[in-house]
């Protein structure tokens, strides 16, 4: 089976598979919200990925595909959310970086400005930060002004005991971000299946979050988690998958 057909078969909310040669926008395969494609900073069909070429984004501010906002992005609207996404970092220190001491990059998020109204977020640390060293995590946040509280779970080779992906340039790595339903005020934390250290929960947004991440040879069928041929965006409601 074709690794599109074997997407489109769960039934996932979008699913863009980035293999769009040119245009202005990059199309959903189920027909929600296609990506658009800004003037500047990305360029399609041009890294190699299986039999497909996906886009180049060259980290300069504004090299970003935005699709138009859908309650279906949410958590909220099945109480559980699935976010799957193919990336290839071809730098591990970014210039443009939010954080402090330990500096970062939102490669994926659902937010109406970086600063305000942050719903969800996959980020990625830099690597000579002090002490988060290529990490990646995913996150649920509280809505409002200022963004960052929230349940979050995050992968780290060398930290985290069942990480055995380390992150280097050039290579490609699959991502599974899951905002499970909340169970109860006084469970708090708890061990997540299939890849994160930690789940944890946010009375505020009554959800946890849990990651998982995997490598395998792009467009090559490695069972259901890593045959997922997904990168930016692939969003699916928990409750069809």
């Amino acid at each position: 089976m074709a690794v599109k057909t074997a997407i489109l078969a769960t039934q996932p909310t979008s699913y863009c598979p980035l293999d769009d040669a040119a245009g202005t926008s990059c199309h959903d395969e189920i027909g929600l919200h296609d990506a658009s494609v800004p003037a500047a900073g990305v360029t399609l069909a041009a890294i190699p990925f299986g039999a497909i070429r996906a886009p180049f984004f060259d980290g300069a501010l504004g090299s970003r595909l935005t699709i138009d906002s859908d309650s279906r992005y949410s958590q909220p609207f099945a109480n559980a959310l699935t976010v799957a996404v193919w990336i290839c970092p071809l730098a591990l220190d970014n210039a443009n970086v939010a954080g402090t001491s330990d500096q970062y990059v939102h490669f994926l998020e659902k937010a109406v400005a970086s600063s305000s109204d942050v719903e969800w977020a996959m980020r990625l640390y830099n690597q000579t930060n002090p002490t988060r060293h290529s990490r990646l995590s995913f996150y649920a946040f509280n809505l409002g002004s200022p963004a960052g509280k929230g349940a979050g779970s995050y992968m780290e080779f060398g930290v985290s005991a069942n990480d055995a992906t380390s992150i280097q340039a050039g290579n490609w790595v699959f991502l599974v971000g899951q905002a499970e339903p909340w169970i109860a005020p006084d469970d708090l934390t708890r061990a997540a299946p299939c890849g994160s250290r930690m789940s944890r929960r946010s009375e505020s947004r009554r959800t946890s979050t849990n990651m998982r991440i995997s490598t395998c040879i792009p467009g090559r069928a490695l069972g259901r988690s890593a045959s997922e041929d997904l990168r930016i965006p692939a969003l699916k409601d928990r409750s069809r998958i």
